[in-house]
C-alpha cells in the first residue's frame, strides 16, 4: 500500500503547518521592520515552503485531470477564484491605507514612506493585473506579500499546460519536473545575487518550489506506507535541519539557503500522511483553524505590522518609550492578536464568499 491511498485533496497535518508558516512569515515582516534582537531573520523561506505545499497539492488533486482545453480552463479558472479576489481585495485595501498614512503625515509617515516607494499608478494597474511579481517595476510595490500571487497565478498557467499536454502525469511525475528543478537552481544562482528574490525573478523562485512540491507528491504516491517510527524520524529529521536553517545566518553559509525547496519537500512527505510522529498536535482544532485562515492572515498582516512598527517606532523617538528592549517583544502579541482576527473576519466574510461566487459562475457557463 502507498501514499496513493490518500484520495483526498485535504491534509489536515500540512494544512496547520500552511498555518503556522503564514505565522512565521507574520513574524520576519515585524522583525524587518524593527530589527527584533532575536532570530526571525531567515523566516521569509516559509514563501518557498508555500510554493513546494502548492505542487504538491495541485498535482495530488489536478495531476491527471486536465485532459483538454476545458479541463485546462477550469483549472484556472478555480485557481483564480481562490487566490485572486482576496490579492484585489487587499490591494484596494492597501491604497486606502496608503492614502490615511500620507493624510496623518509627520514622522509616521516618514517612517512607512520608504516601502511606498514604488507605488504609483502604473503600479497599482500592474498590481490589478497580477503581473507585480514578474519583474514588471523596478521594486515592491503595495502589498508587498502579493507579490507571490502574481507569480503562483503565472505558475499555474505553465504547469497546467504541463499537465495538460502530458510531460507531466501522476505515472511521470519526475523527468520534466527535475529538468525544471535544475534549470531554475541554475537561473538563480547566476542571476540572482542571493535565493531571496522577490518581485523581481522570484517567478523563477516560485516554479523551483512548485517543481519540488510535484517531485515530492511523485515520491509520496510511490513509496510503501510507511510505519509509525519511520514517519517519525523523517518528521524530526525534517523539522530539525529547517530549524537548523533558520538559525543560520546567510552571511556564515550563504548557499546554504538554497536547500530550502529540497528540505520542505522531506517535511511535506514526512507529515502527508497525517499520522504519527508530530501530527497529533497538528491535528488539535486551533492549528487546524489557524491554517483554513491562512491566506487570509498572508495577505492581510502587512498593513498591520506597517502600521504598528511605525506607531511604536515614532513614540521610540519622541521619547515616549524607552528603555528594556522586551518592549519590542511585547509587539507579537499584540500583533498576533490583531492579525489573527483580522484574518479570521476576512477568511469569512471575504475570501470564502468571493470563491464560491467565482466557482458558480463557472457552472453558470453553458457547457
Amino acid at each position: 500500500m502507498s501514499g496513493e491511498t490518500h484520495v483526498g485533496s485535504y491534509f489536515r497535518a500540512l494544512e496547520a503547518i500552511r498555518g503556522l508558516t503564514a505565522l512565521a512569515i507574520v513574524l520576519y515582516h515585524l522583525d524587518d521592520r524593527l530589527g527584533l534582537p532575536f532570530y526571525f531573520d531567515n523566516f521569509f523561506i516559509g514563501v518557498d515552503l508555500f510554493f513546494v505545499l502548492s505542487g504538491f497539492v495541485i498535482f495530488h488533486v489536478y495531476g491527471g485531470r486536465i485532459n483538454d482545453r476545458t479541463g485546462y480552463a477550469r483549472f484556472l479558472w478555480l485557481r483564480f477564484a481562490r487566490i485572486y479576489p482576496l490579492h484585489f481585495a487587499t490591494l484596494i485595501a492597501f491604497a486606502a491605507f496608503q492614502a490615511v498614512v500620507t493624510a496623518i503625515g509627520g514622522d509616521f509617515e516618514a517612517t512607512i514612506k520608504p516601502m511606498l516607494a514604488h507605488n504609483d499608478v502604473w503600479s497599482f494597474i500592474g498590481n490589478v493585473l497580477a503581473i507585480q511579481g514578474l519583474n514588471t517595476f523596478a521594486g515592491p510595490t503595495f502589498n508587498i506579500p502579493s507579490w507571490s500571487i502574481s507569480t503562483e497565478l503565472y505558475t499555474y498557467a505553465v504547469f497546467g499546460a504541463l499537465f495538460w499536454a502530458g510531460l507531466i502525469r501522476p505515472d511521470k511525475p519526475f523527468v520534466v519536473p527535475v529538468v525544471i528543478v535544475v534549470a531554475s537552481y541554475f537561473l538563480l544562482v547566476t542571476q540572482a545575487s542571493q535565493f531571496q528574490v522577490m518581485e523581481d525573478l522570484g517567478f523563477i523562485r516560485n516554479t523551483l518550489g512548485f517543481a519540488v512540491g510535484i517531485i515530492a507528491r511523485g515520491v509520496f504516491a510511490s513509496l510503501p506506507t510507511p510505519t509509525a517510527r519511520t514517519l517519525t524520524v523523517l518528521q524530526a529529521g525534517a523539522v530539525v535541519l529547517l530549524l537548523g536553517l533558520l538559525a543560520l545566518p546567510i552571511r556564515v553559509a550563504p548557499y546554504a539557503i538554497y536547500t530550502t525547496p529540497i528540505l520542505c519537500a522531506f517535511l511535506i512527505v514526512g507529515f502527508a500522511y497525517d499520522r504519527a510522529g508530530l501530527c497529533p498536535i497538528l491535528l488539535l482544532p486551533p492549528l487546524q483553524w489557524l491554517g483554513r485562515i491562512s491566506y487570509a492572515l498572508y495577505l492581510t498582516h502587512y498593513m498591520v505590522v506597517l502600521a504598528i512598527s511605525a506607531l511604536y517606532l515614532t513614540a521610540v523617538q519622541h521619547g515616549w518609550i524607552v528603555g528594556a528592549l522586551w518592549k519590542q517583544w511585547a509587539l507579537i502579541p499584540v500583533v498576533a492578536a490583531i492579525t489573527l482576527a483580522i484574518a479570521h473576519v476576512t477568511y469569512h466574510r471575504l475570501e470564502l464568499p468571493a470563491k464560491a461566487f467565482l466557482r458558480m459562475q463557472w457552472r453558470a457557463v453553458p457547457s
